[in-house]
């Protein structure tokens, strides 16, 4: 599975696919996972709201909490960070391309089968049964 995107969708998709035995490429543009909530510093959530959590979110909601970095109204972006990258790193199924920008889509009989990432070692296609 390739999956372009590290933000903390991309990630939770990456980890969801290793849990059920996929191998999972990852494609970042930045060196580091979770942009859009930890490169920003908007670090309140909002609280009181009834939300649905898939079963893997509901677990890494409860460990941020355990951990301090989630609060009723905030969270540590720093930690998050960290946080984001222990969880991939553990998974010994998931290859993260940092600084690699997907750039191009490889399509096969009208399906998507893989990315042109662009990236520190040049461009390169990326190839999955299934592509996100």
């Amino acid at each position: 599975m390739v999956i372009a995107g590290g933000g903390v969708a991309g990630v939770a998709a990456a980890l969801k696919a290793a849990d059920e035995g996929h191998s999972v490429i990852l494609v970042e543009t930045r060196n580091y996972l979770g942009q859009e909530m930890t490169a920003t510093y908007r670090c309140s959530t909002v609280s009181n709201q009834p939300v649905e959590m898939t079963p893997l979110a509901r677990i890494m909601h409860m460990e941020l909490v355990e951990k301090d970095i989630v609060t009723v109204d905030q969270f540590d972006p720093d930690a998050l960070r960290s946080y984001l990258h222990k969880k991939i790193s553990e998974q010994a199924n998931i290859e993260v391309y940092f600084f690699s920008l997907a750039s191009g889509v490889v399509c096969e009989d009208n399906q998507v089968r893989g990315v042109v990432i662009t990236g520190q070692n040049g461009r390169q296609v990326l190839l999955g049964k299934v592509v996100v």
